[in-house]
């Protein structure tokens, strides 16, 4: 299996994908000057949008244009569908405005697959497991058989469950693409991965990142594979910050280098970046056990009982958390402080004020447990 290195670029705009094939600086310079000589121009905006969010990161000046286009056409899907996806990629909004805007699309034309590729992504992330995954994509395949997004993503929720029934053959009809570009070339090192085929995982994503040197999600996948399948904690930190600089509300970034640092017993570190992530966005029992198994590392008991507290409010039914909170109070009661009314009311007091001196940033309660391996 050969990675051919072409330089391709793919954008959908007006319902169409649309291919280039050179450099993305001088793409980027191209589109501009003929969007400056045609600013009514809905097919060079789209693309613009397109550049400006996947390659550049600039969400917040995609998010301006996304709106202009929609002022001169409400009609506009695409428009629509990198609205979704921006929510997505950098978690803004909520989850239900996503699913909103997905059904406007299918209502708008149920016969374009972008819909579908939107759609399964945002199942993905509200953690919906892999049989289901499979199941949708079985069925989106049904209707566009041939479509290579779709089936790519099918190759990824395969290969996390079924990797003995997966071959290397799987991969060449996408590596045959003409679409290949470095969101292609990432979900397909993700596959490969899953399947066993390491020596062509650096290839395509070192590829991808020659597309595209900002992808944030290229950078992290990059690092987690040095993590481990190299055991190269360090080199993954770092490719993880640099991923963090291009976005730095990736929650799988920001749980890749959390778990990196706490895999080093670097409790500290570790517990900086799962706080970060609950700023983005609180989706799981798990972050809080995290945070509180860290503190527990660290001897410091309080702080571990106060997340597990935390995350019992916003999940009361779960058995992890209220497993873990039952263990540090039988821990510290050989301390003294043997009532738990008592130590709840002490704990929720000393960490409230440590909270508001030490770690405002963090206090919040308004602000999906993703893989670290997109």
């Amino acid at each position: 299996m050969i990675v051919k290195q072409k330089e391709i670029h793919v954008f959908f705009a007006n319902k169409q994908t649309i291919v280039f094939n050179e450099n993305i600086k001088q793409l980027t310079q191209k589109i501009q000057k003929q969007y400056s000589e045609n600013p009514h121009d809905i097919q060079l905006q789209t693309i613009l949008v397109q550049i400006y969010y996947k390659y550049q990161n600039n969400y917040k000046i995609a998010l301006k244009m996304i709106k202009d286009i929609l002022l001169q056409d409400k009609l506009q899907m695409d428009a629509r569908l990198d609205l979704a996806e921006v929510m997505l990629e950098f978690n803004i909004g909520s989850k239900e405005d996503i699913q909103n805007l997905i059904n406007e699309c299918y209502n708008l034309d149920s016969n374009y697959w972008r819909t579908y590729f939107t759609h399964i992504k945002y199942y993905d992330s509200i953690d919906s497991n892999d049989l289901f995954l499979s199941n949708v994509l079985q069925k989106f395949l049904i209707k566009f058989p041939d479509n290579i997004w779709l089936k790519v993503y099918l190759l990824q929720v395969l290969s996390d469950s079924n990797k003995s029934q997966l071959k290397e053959e799987n991969a060449k009809e996408i590596l045959d693409s003409e679409f290949l570009d470095y969101d292609l070339m990432r979900r397909l090192s993700y596959f490969l991965m899953n399947v066993g085929f390491n020596d062509k995982v650096v290839q395509l994503l070192e590829q991808g990142l020659k597309l595209n040197p900002n992808s944030f999600i290229c950078l992290n996948n990059l690092g987690y594979f040095m993590k481990t399948n190299h055991k190269n904690n360090l080199k993954c930190i770092e490719l993880c910050k640099k991923a963090l600089q291009q976005n730095c509300r990736s929650l799988a970034t920001l749980n890749n280098i959390a778990y990196t640092y706490q895999n080093m017993n670097n409790y500290k570190e570790s517990t900086k970046y799962l706080k970060k992530c609950l700023d983005v966005y609180s989706y799981s029992p798990c972050q809080f056990q995290n945070i509180a198994y860290n503190y527990q590392e660290i001897e410091e008991f309080e702080m571990s009982f106060y997340y597990l507290l935390k995350g019992l409010k916003k999940f009361p039914n779960s058995a992890i958390l209220n497993v873990q909170q039952q263990l540090i109070f039988f821990q510290i009661s050989d301390e003294g402080i043997i009532d738990k009314e008592e130590f709840e009311l002490l704990s929720q007091k000393n960490c409230d004020l440590q909270l508001k001196l030490n770690e405002p940033y963090y206090y919040n309660t308004h602000l999906i447990f993703n893989l670290v391996f997109q």
